[in-house]
């Protein structure tokens, strides 16, 4: 049988072995707990997502601490060699540093969770994993679409933004939200002293099929935050537009997804309120 060559028999075979086994074990027993988790299912929970992200954390963590272990005899005889280079791996791998920070700070002081609804920066969405450099999000609709939809785009973003942008908590609209929206009218579609209450009851009609479920989760927000934050009853009111058309700007407390369903109710019975109302005064002047 053929002899190493010296450099090769140099090397410690032990250790290269030992630390094969130990990411081959790693993934390999990550790969069997997440199918275990997911059970081929195409939609997963939060809580089936919470504990994939946890698992492909401990596996990465495992992974350096075994290889720390296996390497430490060896790490110590080259710490002098390494500190020479340490000015410059800080230089070059700063963002990197920053996506680790940002990883340990969020696992420290825990401002979001997998399944919670986060705005931080520019990028809005439900958390899907947690990682060590990263966070995945499924992206939300931008700020000020009422649409409180998914836009289908999943997001990578890198740790290192949890340190320098706040981290908003828009878990208050994942169940419930303050649907807003407009209709507009002709200048003389509805009288706004006599037609106004008859809006409001067709927006409380409306509200109140949602009525008690609103105003339980509006009493758990008020207990969370400690301060007297009203009530959520429908807001209408009449304004004007540059071309003196009428606007009636609505405002509901709704499940999210009933919103748009129900701006499209209130939508159609007023709109069929000021047809029938101007059908009869058309009748009437004949």
């Amino acid at each position: 049988m053929p002899e190493l060559p010296a450099n090769l028999e140099k090397l410690p075979w032990g250790d290269i072995v030992a630390s094969v086994i130990i990411v081959i074990a790693a993934f390999f027993a990550r790969w069997v707990i997440v199918r275990m988790i997911k059970r081929d299912k195409e939609t997963l929970t939060s809580e089936q997502r919470k504990w994939i992200s946890t698992t492909q954390n401990s596996t990465l963590l495992f992974i350096v601490v075994g290889l720390l272990a296996v390497w430490s005899l060896e790490l110590s005889r080259v710490a002098l060699s390494l500190a020479a280079f340490g000015v410059a791996i800080v230089i070059a791998g700063k963002e990197l540093i920053l996506c680790v920070t940002g990883g340990l700070y969020r696992a420290g002081v825990k401002p979001f969770e997998v399944g919670d609804w986060i705005e931080v920066g520019n990028f809005r969405g439900e958390v899907l994993r947690e990682g060590m450099l990263t966070t995945h999000i499924q992206e939300l609709a931008p700020d000020g679409d009422f649409s409180h939809t998914y836009t289908g785009r999943d997001l990578t973003i890198p740790n290192a933004l949890l340190l320098t942008h706040p981290v908003i908590d828009l878990n208050f609209n994942k169940r419930f939200v303050f649907h807003i929206f407009e209709i507009i009218l002709a200048e003389n579609a509805i009288d706004p002293g006599q037609d106004f209450e008859t809006i409001q009851n067709i927006v409380d009609e409306e509200w109140h099929k949602h009525q008690e479920a609103a105003e339980q989760y509006w009493s758990h927000v008020r207990r969370r935050s400690g301060i007297d934050l009203g009530q959520p009853e429908p807001q209408v009111n009449l304004e004007t537009t540059e071309l003196c058309h009428i606007r009636i700007r609505i405002c509901i407390f709704c499940p999210r997804d009933t919103a748009t369903s129900n701006e499209t109710n209130i939508t159609r019975r007023v709109l069929s309120y000021v047809r029938k109302r101007n059908c009869e005064e058309v009748q009437s002047a004949d």
